[in-house]
């Protein structure tokens, strides 16, 4: 591993930490990959087939790590967990009153295999707000 840095202002050197530094392809065998910003604890997901995390990032806690620690202990295969995470969506869809909400549930499952039925949800739930909400 390389130690990572950036030229800041006026020329001065940054030292990011160590450079991500991983063989081509080695993305597909992972459940979770997070990138991480250190000085705020930050982590955005670049993969994420448990849907614990928000797709446009989040703080990491004790929580989190506690979150992660269940998924991983509840003995449930992938196609149960994707199962319920759907369920859990389909719910959540159907009670927001929020358009902006939809648009982050559908993120959490791009690329999933029951994408269609999500986009399909949100796409009638955000046409009857939508409907709702011009004839008020």
């Amino acid at each position: 591993a390389k130690t990572e840095t950036v030229q800041g202002e006026k020329g001065k050197v940054i030292k990011l930490g160590m450079k991500a530094e991983q063989r081509e392809g080695y993305e597909y065998e992972l459940t979770v990959s997070l990138d991480m910003l250190h000085e705020n604890k930050f982590a955005i997901p670049t993969k994420d087939r448990t849907k614990l995390f928000n797709p446009t990032g989040e703080v990491i806690t004790k929580e989190t790590g506690e979150k992660l620690i269940a998924w991983l202990n509840d003995g449930r295969s992938q196609e149960e967990a994707l199962q319920a995470a759907f369920d859990e969506a389909i719910k959540r869809i159907n009670a927001t009153t929020d358009v902006a909400e939809l648009g982050i549930i559908y993120s959490q499952f791009k690329g999933a295999d029951c994408e269609a039925e999500i986009v399909s949800a949100c796409s009638s739930r955000k046409h009857s707000l939508i409907g709702t909400h011009g004839n008020a």
